[in-house]
C-alpha cells in the first residue's frame, strides 16, 4: 500500500493549483520531488519545474495554496495525482540560530516552512539582517558520537536587538553547537519564556532543548532530544522521551514538538505544522 500522510510524506506529487488558476492563461504545474528528503534536502529538495525559480515561486501569492496533504490511500492510483488547491493561515515564525548551528537543522526547517507558505525570521544575538552564521554538519558514521564538519553559511534575516517575540506565532530552535552558548544569553531565554508562557508552538531538535532547559520551561513536560542532552531535560524537571533507534521520531506534548536529530525532519516538521494549525 502506498500511503501519503501529512504534507511531506509523499514521493512524487504533481500538484495542479486548480480553481485560482482556471481563468489564468498560464497554468503552473509544480513538481515537488522529495525522495531522499531527510538526507539531501539542502541540495535536492523542492525541485520546481514551472518556469519559475524556487525563490520566485516561494514568494508567489498562489504558492500559499499548496499547503497540506490529507492522509490519502494511493494504492490504486499512480504516484502522480491531481490535488485541489487548499488555503491555510500563514504564520509568522521565529528561528533562533547561532554560530555552528547544525547545518541541516537550520536550513531544512527554514526551507520547509517557507515552502509551506509561512514567514520565517532567523535571528542571532549580536547579529543583524544580512549577517550570517557558520553552520556545522553533524553526521552519524559509526563512531560513539556524531562527527562534526564545516557546513554552509546561514543567513540571518532580522535584527535580534529589535525582535519582539510577541509579534510571532511560533518558535523553532535548531540544534548543533549554537544552543550551548545561546542559552547563556538572558534575552534568548526571555524570548523562549514568552513562547512557553503564551503556549505558542515551539519546535526544538537535537541540542535545541538545551535552551528550553536553561529557560526553565520544561518542568512537567515530555521532551525528546539528542540522547546526550537527556540529563539536562531531567535536571530541568522534564521527562526525557527516548527517540527511535533510527533517530527519526518526533514527540508532541501540547504546544511543544521535539525530535532527536535531523533524520527526524519529516516527522518533526509534519507534527509542528499540525500544531501550527
Amino acid at each position: 500500500m502506498c500511503r501519503v500522510s501529512g504534507f511531506w510524506r509523499f514521493a512524487h506529487a504533481k500538484v495542479h493549483v486548480g480553481p485560482q488558476l482556471s481563468g489564468n492563461p498560464t497554468w503552473y504545474t509544480l513538481f515537488i520531488t522529495l525522495n531522499g528528503f531527510a538526507a539531501d534536502i539542502p541540495r535536492a529538495a523542492s525541485r520546481v519545474y514551472a518556469g519559475l525559480s524556487g525563490a520566485q515561486l516561494s514568494s508567489h501569492p498562489l504558492f500559499a495554496t499548496v499547503a497540506k496533504l490529507v492522509t490519502t490511500d494511493l494504492s490504486s492510483r499512480p504516484s502522480t495525482f491531481l490535488l485541489p488547491a487548499i488555503r491555510f493561515a500563514m504564520k509568522k515564525i521565529l528561528m533562533l540560530v547561532g554560530d555552528f548551528v547544525e547545518d541541516y537543522e537550520a536550513m531544512v526547517p527554514y526551507q520547509i516552512l517557507l515552502c509551506a507558505g509561512h514567514s520565517v525570521d532567523t535571528v542571532c544575538p549580536g547579529k543583524s539582517a544580512g549577517d550570517t552564521v557558520a553552520t556545522a554538519i553533524h553526521d552519524f558514521e559509526g563512531h560513539q558520537t556524531y562527527s562534526e564538519k564545516p557546513g554552509h553559511r546561514f543567513a540571518v534575516t532580522a535584527d535580534f536587538a529589535s525582535t519582539d517575540p510577541a509579534g510571532y506565532d511560533a518558535l523553532v530552535i535548531p540544534g548543533g553547537r549554537a544552543p550551548e552558548y545561546l542559552r547563556l544569553n538572558e534575552e534568548v531565554l526571555a524570548m523562549v519564556r514568552h513562547f512557553a508562557s503564551a503556549k505558542k508552538p515551539i519546535a526544538a531538535i537535537c541540542h535545541g532543548p538545551q535552551i528550553l532547559a536553561a529557560a526553565g520551561v520544561l518542568n512537567d513536560r515530555h521532551c525528546s532530544c539528542y540522547p546526550a542532552v537527556a540529563p539536562e531535560i531531567k535536571a530541568g524537571g522534564g521527562t526525557y522521551v527516548e527517540p527511535a533507534a533510527t533517530m527519526d521520531s518526533a514527540h508532541v506534548d501540547g504546544n511543544l514538538v521535539t525530535a532527536p536529530a535531523w533524520p527526524a525532519h519529516p516527522a518533526w516538521m509534519r507534527e509542528f505544522m499540525r500544531v501550527l494549525g
